[in-house]
């Protein structure tokens, strides 16, 4: 499989030459407040692939999930053989976490306009400071709003952080540079679809029942 690296990517990892999937690392995060007030976080994984015409790359969760206040949206994500863009992952924020990121977004709205300004430019010298990449937009208050919270959750924030610096518990989701999923090459079998009008029947019953008692 070839790999093309994006800047500040990682190169995915096999844990042991026995394991069957590629660990991918997060090279930057995105929060999204989606149209249903629930909570996103996008991972880029830092690299794009150029798979042959038969593969595809399956991007799944890694047994660490079972830890976190994230759930892969999309269950496995599918990368085709023709998609070159860096590839990514959507988790949604799930339990306490999610409301949590959500009292912290509504408190930023209350703030006034001096108070919020200000803490954003503590926020964009902090970018500045950690050469980040991300521009800070100073029109929009629900943007900047959810640009101080995914500074918060990419911090590397440890059991030494102050108190007030904690928004969530840091253990509750893949930090920025950590192993956030997995990716599985798959070898895919061509087929051709066909028109039948009868279809032989089983004793299978549906919804997963064997149809056996």
């Amino acid at each position: 499989m070839k790999i093309k690296l994006i800047q500040n990517g990682k190169m995915p990892t096999r844990g042991t030459i026995g394991s069957s999937c590629i660990d991918c690392y997060a090279r930057d995060l995105e929060l999204i407040k989606t149209t249903y007030n629930t909570w996103q976080i996008k991972y880029y994984l830092g690299f794009a692939v150029q798979l042959e015409d038969n593969q595809s790359l399956d991007v799944i969760p890694r047994s660490s999930i079972c830890k976190k206040a994230l759930r892969l949206s999309n269950a496995k994500g599918e990368v085709d053989s023709d998609f070159r863009n860096e590839i990514t992952a959507v988790f949604d924020v799930v339990g306490d976490v999610a409301k949590e990121i959500n009292i912290f977004y509504e408190a930023l709205l209350q703030l006034d306009d001096l108070e919020f300004y200000k803490y954003l430019l503590e926020v964009e010298k902090s970018y500045n400071n950690n050469t980040s990449t991300d521009k800070i937009i100073k029109k929009d208050k629900h943007i900047n709003a959810i640009t101080i919270i995914k500074y918060s959750l990419s911090k590397n924030i440890t059991d030494d952080t102050p108190q007030d610096q904690h928004i969530i518990p840091y253990e509750s989701i893949y930090l920025i540079n950590e192993r956030c999923c997995q990716a599985k090459l798959v070898q895919n079998i061509p087929f051709d679809t066909q028109i039948i009008h009868n279809i032989k029947q089983t004793n299978r019953g549906s919804y997963g029942s064997t149809g056996n008692n």
